[in-house]
């Protein structure tokens, strides 16, 4: 502001966990009214941002992230032996919400249904307590580690569904990718989530990310284990036609035009 140089922010995750102190509000409201544009990667993203500034963003916009797999991909579906699903994400508790897993799990039900979840992703400071919370209960048979991959089509040929407990996301780019490999998802109601996926349809979502609700998600999802692949393949075509097949062009192109505009 003070060189008179334009400029845009992008936003990629918001919580509403974490507030600004009022004694520096007016400072973050100043910056932001005064971007050209602040860019959001989701809806409620916005909202919660909002509501930390108590104010209103008329130069606001959502834009949507890059993905990690073609945008064509179809993984092999796998056997049915026992369903398996995915947890893809860094080892974080405060945002992934891996511990909820341990506590779904722990449920006498799961206990006797033939389901795993296999977390993938770096450690992020909460891997020890996970491991020893799986101890803990018992659960050597119902949650393992698959260590962290590039290759996020691989993840696919040995999953049935994604298993995300997340406690905030901004738009959770695993969401994305997962429907792309057309497999359904189990997650909460944060980011970009509600916006792209049709709870009981292409996924299930969980209102927040306690036990009680994502037991209730996984359940209404087990009862539909039978109806999985077709539910994925509808996943599939819901992303491919809701979201962008280039995400990172159609980003250059939004800031050469923001800057044209201001010549």
């Amino acid at each position: 502001q003070r060189l008179n140089i334009p400029y845009t922010i992008n936003v990629q995750c918001a919580s509403s966990s974490v507030f600004i102190h009022e004694s520096i509000m007016e400072e973050f409201r100043n910056a932001y009214h005064n971007a050209h544009k602040v860019l959001f990667v989701s809806k409620e993203n916005q909202e919660k941002l909002e509501t930390n500034m108590a104010t209103k963003l008329t130069n606001a916009e959502i834009v949507a992230n890059p993905f990690n797999v073609r945008h064509d991909a179809d993984p092999q579906w796998p056997e049915e032996d026992i369903f398996r699903l995915a947890c893809v994400g860094r080892i974080h508790f405060v945002s992934k919400g891996q511990d909820l897993l341990v506590h779904v799990l722990r449920r006498e039900k799961w206990q006797n249904r033939p389901i795993k979840i296999t977390l993938y992703g770096k450690n992020q400071g909460n891997k020890k307590q996970l491991e020893e919370l799986i101890k803990l209960y018992n659960l050597e048979d119902k949650i393992g580690f698959g260590g962290f991959t590039r290759n996020v089509e691989e993840i696919w040929e040995a999953n049935h569904a994604l298993f995300l407990p997340s406690r905030y996301e901004g738009a959770a780019l695993v969401v994305i990718e997962t429907m792309l490999c057309n497999r359904i998802v189990i997650t909460t109601d944060t980011g970009r989530n509600r916006e792209l996926l049709r709870d009981g349809e292409t996924g299930f979502i969980a209102h927040a990310a306690n036990a009680d609700l994502l037991d209730d998600a996984l359940e209404r999802a087990w009862q539909k284990r039978e109806q999985w692949r077709e539910l994925g393949k509808q996943a599939g075509k819901d992303i491919r036609e809701n979201y962008t097949s280039n995400p990172i062009g159609d980003f250059t192109d939004h800031l050469v035009a923001a800057a044209e505009s201001k010549r």
